[in-house]
């Protein structure tokens, strides 16, 4: 149940999902045909605009329009719908293909970055250039990690302002910002110079530092692997090679669906004005309101500067077709609170009549709790109360918190008051998951990545794979203490338990209900140390997988 998981609606077209591909116009219920129909039935090579307020059927226009295209003879291979992110491309993939009911070469729905990268890719290929290489934020965080720690060991690096201490910038957390500022940077074709000066402007050390860091970053990068990029020098690239128009080898490209443009870079328009350069044509939707990326760098006027650009004025969809009217109210009153983007018509959409009838028994309130264990108390009693005395399905409920770090203990408090809950772990990265995270740590371990200090050790042995208890882990620590050499200088029972975990015989001579996991943890470890050095990484997390028995 993570507050990003849970607040990415699904996308949900009209049902049921059956299309009649030989009708001209497609139906969207509660939808005015004066408006939606004119963006459905335009000419391929058209371009137009879309705004509408949540659910109003944006996404399913979008759906509509490509299945009309190809009901009129389009080759599907020559269509597609964009989104900004690959989670939303991941959500609207499967349905398209089945609306679509065509044999394809490939996924129909892609993200920006992931086309830009296509065109890279072909474009590098029929010049002669090396291929690229699309870098991971996992990869580019890593690099950054071991940059910055290179710089605290040998003093040398940016001079960084005050704030930014040696402790500060060891942590994920600044290694991220890190991260998202140099990709605003790359965006935006800002150069060092470019950004020493608008540090002197806006008195901002700190990004005078963070250019110098760019620079050598992709300096180093750019000798350690040739060739590799991060998205947003992908999408660069992707629209200087648009100029000479869409990669033969791609084949052709002839019309777009840009679904929630709101969410774009800037990068990402100016990718959309390249792509618009080259003949393709161009349904674009948004909803401003919704914008939940702006601190990554998303525009959420992304649709007025391109309906500026192209001369159009945007169709309005004045009907939603999600939820009722307490909901849309509610909705209406949270907007008129913020700016409108170039935007704002959308705002006056009424909810449809076959959404009044399915929201006739909903609600919308506000409770204010005095501190977080008050606010849990008062979840439990509404999800019970709606379970109970709504006979809604606990399965049919949905508990939206604001930070990830709270829904841990909103999981534990629901499941001590008796609500089966299941937490969803959307959008946490897989390594940071704990069972995926151990996995990686004890490769680290095994194969000299990380060295085998005590605290390494205890982690091993009490996490996940080892299963020790604490007083399983006092036994083995007395046994080590009894067992040392008394001539010998002293060391710890958890230094004495990281030099015996180093070996694969380390524990072998201590009576077997002392220390059974321990052995099995330094054979397991011993046997990812001793594989070849080309072993795939996926071999050697298999290799403590399975030997562990957690499975």
């Amino acid at each position: 149940m993570s507050s990003r998981g849970l607040l990415m609606i699904p996308m949900r077209i009209s049902t049921p999902l059956a299309y009649d591909t030989s009708a001209v116009w497609i139906s969207l219920p509660g939808m005015a045909p004066t408006s939606a129909s004119d963006v459905l039935l335009a000419p391929l090579g058209a371009r137009a605009l879309v705004l509408g307020a949540p659910g109003s059927g944006k996404t399913t226009l979008l759906a509509n329009r490509l299945v009309h295209l190809v009901s009129q003879g389009v080759n599907p291979d020559a269509v597609m719908i964009l989104t900004p992110t690959r989670s939303q491309a991941s959500a609207l993939r499967d349905p398209l293909g089945l609306a679509l009911a065509k044999t394809t070469q490939g996924p129909r729905v892609r993200s920006v970055a992931a086309l830009a990268f296509s065109i890279v890719e072909a474009f590098h290929h029929e010049q002669g250039l090396a291929a690229p290489d699309l870098l991971q934020a996992s990869q580019i965080d890593a690099d950054i990690e071991a940059l910055l720690a290179g710089h605290i060991d040998d003093r040398s690096g940016p001079d960084w302002p005050a704030p930014l201490s040696e402790l500060v910038r060891s942590t994920p957390s600044f290694r991220g910002e890190l991260r998202e500022w140099m990709a605003r940077a790359s965006e935006n074709g800002l150069t060092r110079g470019d950004l020493e000066r608008l540090s002197a402007t806006h008195h901002q050390p700190a990004w005078a530092a963070a250019a110098a860091f760019r620079e050598e970053f992709i300096e180093v990068v750019s000798s350690a692997r040739p060739g590799a990029f991060d998205s947003a020098d992908i999408i660069r690239r992707a629209i200087v090679a648009l100029e000479s128009g869409v990669p033969s080898s791609m084949g052709e490209i002839l019309n777009c669906g840009v679904d929630d443009a709101h969410d774009l870079t800037s990068a990402g328009l100016e990718f959309l004005f390249a792509l618009a350069r080259a003949g393709v044509g161009m349904t674009v939707v948004a909803e401003p309101d919704v914008a939940g990326n702006t601190f990554r760098g998303s525009q959420p006027q992304a649709l007025s500067l391109l309906g500026t650009a192209w001369a159009i004025t945007p169709v309005v969809l004045d009907e939603v077709h999600r939820h009722g009217r307490a909901i849309r109210a509610s909705v209406q009153v949270i907007t008129q609170r913020i700016g409108t983007a170039g935007a704002g018509t959308q705002r006056k959409a009424t909810s449809s009549e076959a959404a009044q009838a399915r929201e006739s028994a909903s609600s919308v309130f506000t409770l204010v709790a005095q501190g977080e264990g008050r606010e849990a108390n008062d979840v439990a009693r509404l999800v019970v109360k709606a379970h109970d005395e709504q006979g809604i399905p606990y399965d049919r409920i949905a508990v939206i918190a604001r930070r990830g770090s709270r829904v841990s203990s909103l999981v534990n408090h629901l499941s001590v008051t008796g609500v089966p809950v299941r937490s969803s772990l959307v959008g946490q990265a897989l390594r940071d998951q704990p069972a995926a995270r151990e996995l990686l740590e004890l490769v680290a371990l095994a194969r000299g990545l990380r060295p085998m200090t005590a605290e390494g050790a205890l982690a091993a042995l009490s996490g996940l794979y080892g299963g020790m208890t604490q007083q399983e882990l006092r036994r083995l620590r007395f046994a080590l203490r009894v067992s040392a050499d008394p001539d010998l200088p002293y060391q710890s029972a958890d230094a004495m338990m990281a030099e015996s975990l180093g070996h694969r015989g380390g524990f072998a001579l201590f009576d077997s209900g002392v220390a059974k996991k321990a052995q099995a943890m330094a054979e397991m470890l011993d046997d990812v140390r001793k594989a070849p050095s080309l072993t795939p990484i996926t071999d050697l997390l298999w290799t403590i997988w399975d030997n562990s028995g957690v499975a």
